[in-house]
Protein backbone atom coordinates (compact mmCIF):
# COMPACT_ATOMS: atom_id res chain seq x y z
CA UNK A 1 0.00 0.00 0.00
CA UNK A 2 2.97 2.34 0.52
CA UNK A 3 3.88 2.15 -3.16
CA UNK A 4 0.25 2.74 -4.19
CA UNK A 5 0.13 5.83 -1.97
CA UNK A 6 3.42 7.12 -3.32
CA UNK A 7 2.37 6.69 -6.96
CA UNK A 8 -1.17 8.03 -6.46
CA UNK A 9 0.01 11.15 -4.67
CA UNK A 10 2.60 11.93 -7.34
CA UNK A 11 -0.14 12.41 -9.90
CA UNK A 12 -2.31 15.43 -10.53
CA UNK A 13 -4.84 14.36 -7.91
CA UNK A 14 -4.31 17.38 -5.67
CA UNK A 15 -5.67 19.58 -8.45
CA UNK A 16 -8.61 17.21 -8.99
CA UNK A 17 -9.30 17.21 -5.24
CA UNK A 18 -9.26 21.03 -5.11
CA UNK A 19 -11.63 21.21 -8.08
CA UNK A 20 -13.95 18.70 -6.42
CA UNK A 21 -13.87 20.76 -3.22
CA UNK A 22 -14.82 23.91 -5.14
CA UNK A 23 -17.71 22.05 -6.74
CA UNK A 24 -18.77 20.74 -3.33
CA UNK A 25 -18.76 24.26 -1.86
CA UNK A 26 -20.90 25.37 -4.82
CA UNK A 27 -23.32 22.54 -3.91
CA UNK A 28 -22.58 20.76 -7.18
CA UNK A 29 -22.59 17.46 -5.29
CA UNK A 30 -22.88 15.08 -8.24
CA UNK A 31 -19.93 16.68 -10.04
CA UNK A 32 -17.86 16.84 -6.84
CA UNK A 33 -18.61 13.20 -6.04
CA UNK A 34 -17.61 12.12 -9.56
CA UNK A 35 -14.23 13.86 -9.26
CA UNK A 36 -13.57 12.57 -5.75
CA UNK A 37 -14.52 9.07 -6.91
CA UNK A 38 -12.10 9.29 -9.83
CA UNK A 39 -9.25 10.27 -7.52
CA UNK A 40 -10.27 7.69 -4.91
CA UNK A 41 -10.21 4.92 -7.51
CA UNK A 42 -6.70 6.04 -8.45
CA UNK A 43 -5.65 5.49 -4.82
CA UNK A 44 -5.62 9.08 -3.52
CA UNK A 45 -6.17 8.70 0.24
CA UNK A 46 -7.79 12.10 0.85
CA UNK A 47 -10.31 11.48 -1.93
CA UNK A 48 -11.12 8.05 -0.46
CA UNK A 49 -12.01 9.73 2.84
CA UNK A 50 -14.01 12.41 1.02
CA UNK A 51 -15.98 9.80 -0.94
CA UNK A 52 -16.70 7.96 2.31
CA UNK A 53 -17.82 11.19 4.01
CA UNK A 54 -20.15 12.10 1.17
CA UNK A 55 -21.66 8.61 1.11
CA UNK A 56 -22.14 8.70 4.88
CA UNK A 57 -23.95 12.04 4.62
CA UNK A 58 -26.16 10.84 1.75
CA UNK A 59 -24.56 13.13 -0.83
CA UNK A 60 -25.28 13.30 -3.65
CA UNK A 61 -28.81 12.01 -3.89
CA UNK A 62 -28.87 8.79 -5.87
CA UNK A 63 -25.15 8.04 -5.49
CA UNK A 64 -25.99 4.63 -4.09
CA UNK A 65 -28.54 2.08 -5.27
CA UNK A 66 -31.78 1.98 -3.27
CA UNK A 67 -31.45 -0.12 -0.13
CA UNK A 68 -27.65 0.09 -0.07
CA UNK A 69 -26.18 0.40 3.43
CA UNK A 70 -24.44 3.79 3.52
CA UNK A 71 -22.18 2.87 6.43
CA UNK A 72 -21.03 -0.30 4.70
CA UNK A 73 -20.38 1.55 1.43
CA UNK A 74 -18.48 4.31 3.23
CA UNK A 75 -16.51 1.74 5.23
CA UNK A 76 -15.15 0.13 2.07
CA UNK A 77 -13.52 3.46 1.11
CA UNK A 78 -12.35 4.09 4.66
CA UNK A 79 -10.58 0.73 4.81
CA UNK A 80 -8.73 1.62 1.61
CA UNK A 81 -7.62 4.92 3.16
CA UNK A 82 -6.74 3.15 6.42
CA UNK A 83 -4.45 0.78 4.51
CA UNK A 84 -2.50 3.89 3.49
CA UNK A 85 -2.21 5.09 7.08
CA UNK A 86 -5.14 7.51 7.28
CA UNK A 87 -5.83 8.43 10.90
CA UNK A 88 -9.10 10.08 9.86
CA UNK A 89 -10.28 6.77 8.40
CA UNK A 90 -9.29 4.93 11.60
CA UNK A 91 -11.29 7.41 13.69
CA UNK A 92 -14.45 7.13 11.58
CA UNK A 93 -14.22 3.32 11.39
CA UNK A 94 -13.80 3.24 15.18
CA UNK A 95 -16.90 5.41 15.54
CA UNK A 96 -18.84 3.06 13.26
CA UNK A 97 -17.69 0.05 15.28
CA UNK A 98 -18.58 1.63 18.63
CA UNK A 99 -21.96 2.78 17.33
CA UNK A 100 -22.64 -0.76 16.13
CA UNK A 101 -21.64 -2.32 19.44
CA UNK A 102 -18.44 -3.83 18.00
CA UNK A 103 -16.17 -2.61 20.79
CA UNK A 104 -13.42 -5.16 20.18
CA UNK A 105 -13.17 -4.21 16.50
CA UNK A 106 -12.97 -0.52 17.46
CA UNK A 107 -10.05 -1.19 19.81
CA UNK A 108 -8.02 -2.83 17.04
CA UNK A 109 -8.23 0.08 14.57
Amino acid sequence: SYLLKMVAEKGNWGKVNREAYSLFKAQEYHKAFALYLRAANAGYEVAQCNVAWMIDKGLPDGALPPGCDRERAASSWLYKALAQGSQEAALVLGDYAMRGGRDEEARTL
